[in-house]
């Protein structure tokens, strides 16, 4: 599917989602009466569970195949939500990144609670989270390739073919940064294991991943694809909830929650379990600069040499 008739297909269903209101019966005058439809935050608020969507990819959910007990970051945190909330966390519907709008949409899920790459042309369909860590969006290429240097604008040339996802992040980004390049698209509920199979296959020379990517593929593809080491990624990636577009009560509890595991310390204590090696996850900054001996202001104002004290003559 082209970009602009997903464009398309979005839109017209985020119009549809529009509609918040239905007709339920006839009041005593005949007339017919529209109820609010319920929001996906009330609907939690008085089932005391959170249905979620979820992408099955490590360390942030992994399903045990023999038990179907699931583990990784993102239970992490929601273990930590329902703990605190008493909300109990549903993994309702496994999605990928070409069915999650409709998943939501469809009222099938409240929100996404593994991490989806945002870009600003979903603001139309959905509402993103706080970050609670970051990823680097950097050019991976195949081991043996020696073309590329640290620039990423080595890529931006008509002799470069780069393979993407259609719709996706990965497509507005990369036709925005690498204008000359030529593009492949994928569908975008293609998994990471066909994309970087057909990097290896020379359909393309270079696709935008980050870090954790190229390390899990590896893992079971030793010596076959490398992120390269650039002087600047090609885009920050926040990692983020994401719920329905009106959702505004359920987002703002979300983001209470980033708010609580980033203010106590207790999300780097998961980053740091689930990180699988130094430098993949970049954690959030803290919101304030500690004080120093240095930034304190002197006491005894008179005493600094800025402070000189106006003398008669000096009146006006």
């Amino acid at each position: 599917m082209k970009l602009s008739q997903l464009a398309l297909v979005v839109a017209l269903a985020a119009v549809t989602s529009f509609g918040v209101v239905k007709v339920v019966g006839s009041g005593a005058n005949g007339v017919a009466q529209d109820t609010k439809k319920e929001t996906a935050f009330e609907r939690v608020m008085r089932t005391g569970t959170l249905r979620c969507g979820y992408v099955l990819h490590a360390p942030f959910v992994i399903k045990d195949l023999e038990t179907g007990a699931y583990s990784g970051l993102i239970i992490d945190m929601m273990n930590y939500f329902t703990r605190k909330t008493g909300i109990k966390v549903e993994l309702t519907e496994e999605v990928n990144f070409g069915n999650w709008v409709m998943a939501l949409q469809s009222g099938r899920i409240d929100g996404v609670c593994t991490t989806i790459w945002p870009d600003v042309s979903f603001t139309r369909v959905a509402k993103f989270s706080k970050p609670f860590f970051y990823l680097d969006m950097v050019p991976v290429v195949r081991a043996d390739e020696t073309r590329f240097g640290p620039d990423i604008q080595d890529f931006n040339s008509e002799a470069i073919t780069i393979g993407v996802l259609e719709g996706d992040s990965t497509e507005t980004v990369g036709r925005a940064t690498f204008s000359k390049a030529k593009f492949v698209g994928m569908a975008p509920n293609t998994d990471l294991g066909t994309l970087f199979q057909n990097l290896l296959d020379k359909k393309f020379d270079m696709v935008q991943e980050d870090r954790n990517s190229v390390y899990q593929f590896s893992q079971k593809n030793p010596g076959k694809i490398k992120a390269l080491d650039v002087s600047e990624p090609i885009k920050i990636i926040p990692s983020e909830f994401v719920v329905g577009v009106n959702e505004t009560a359920l987002i703002d509890m979300l983001d209470g929650l980033v708010d609580d595991l980033l203010n106590n310390g207790e999300m780097n204590r998961i980053l740091d379990r689930w990180q699988p090696t130094p430098g993949i996850f970049l954690r959030v900054a803290k919101p304030y600069v500690p004080e120093t001996m240095d930034m304190v202001a002197p006491r005894n104002v008179a005493a600094t040499p800025e402070a000189t004290p106006v003398t008669d003559e000096a009146k006006p």
